[in-house]
């Protein structure tokens, strides 16, 4: 009988009933394999392993990043950090990344391909380095771009919702605009103070374009917000059962206090920049 269960039982199966023994040689074995194992590397092939471990150590503090690339985690209902002390942290960070791999990493053991990648890699902090002692220097808010306009663009198009868990992430992210627009302002308020200004023509563009991402239901009567539309439209379904209790007057909720409660920056424009 021993012998027919074990034809019945597939390869996979059989492995999941000897890892589920108890073995108390279990945690040294793991690790001596391990060691074998990085010791069978070759040189590209650990250097690439190491870009794989800090691509995700970069996807775990951006969850924007993530959310790019269709990833959903327990992220998903977060912006991430765009203070300034969050962006001198992660230049420290690509600063050490660059000793580590100068160190730890044999350049002449490299296969072309690696070398190439850690030519670019190189370079691409060394740029950042030399470009570090400008980095207040853009513009915060401008007429191509910045977060006030990327914001609605975002939770449009790229945050999904196909569960109940993605819509209340939605409606976590429209609870929490004020917040990372009040980090921004403050960002650009510092830079104001340091001389760095956009020209006078380029406030109408952005004032523009922030009040038509207020405008329309549930922020007025005016049509309906284009943000909010999109929330509405959510499919229906068994995944979605129960959204409309649990977030639909939520996330109203969230769009109307959220969006709105954002402070007009102080940083107006100048008379020389005309």
């Amino acid at each position: 009988m021993t012998h027919t269960l074990r034809q019945r039982l597939s390869g996979a199966a059989m492995t999941a009933l000897i890892l589920a023994a108890p073995m108390v040689a279990a945690p040294a074995f793991a690790s001596i394999a391990v060691q074998e194992a990085a010791a069978e590397q070759s040189e590209t092939e650990r250097l690439n392993a190491w870009f794989e471990q800090i691509e995700q150590e970069d996807l775990d503090r951006a969850p924007l990043m993530k959310a790019y690339r269709g990833i959903i985690d327990e992220d998903y209902g977060e912006w991430g950090d765009f203070s300034n002390e969050f962006a001198e942290e992660s230049f420290q960070i690509s600063e050490d990344r660059l000793a580590y791999m100068r160190g730890n990493f044999d350049f002449d053991a490299l296969d072309s391909s690696a070398q190439l990648s850690w030519r670019l890699f190189e370079y691409r902090q060394e740029n950042a380095r030399a470009n570090y002692p400008y980095r207040r220097h853009g513009y915060v808010f401008n007429q191509m771009g910045g977060m006030h306009s990327m914001v609605p663009v975002f939770l449009t198009t790229i945050h999904r919702i196909n569960s109940l868990e993605t819509a209340e992430a939605w409606v976590a992210r429209a609870s929490s605009v004020d917040e990372v627009m009040h980090t921004l302002i403050e960002e650009a308020e510092a830079r104001f103070e340091m001389g760095i200004q956009p020209p006078r023509w380029m406030y109408d563009y952005v004032i523009e374009t922030s009040r038509n991402v207020i405008s329309g239901a549930p922020f007025d009567d005016e049509g309906t917000n284009p943000v909010w539309e999109s929330y509405a439209r959510i499919p229906s379904g068994k995944a979605m059962r129960g959204t409309s209790a649990r977030s639909i007057s939520a996330t109203r909720t969230a769009c109307a206090c959220s969006m709105k409660a954002v402070r007009p920056c102080k940083a107006g424009p100048r008379p020389m920049n005309a």
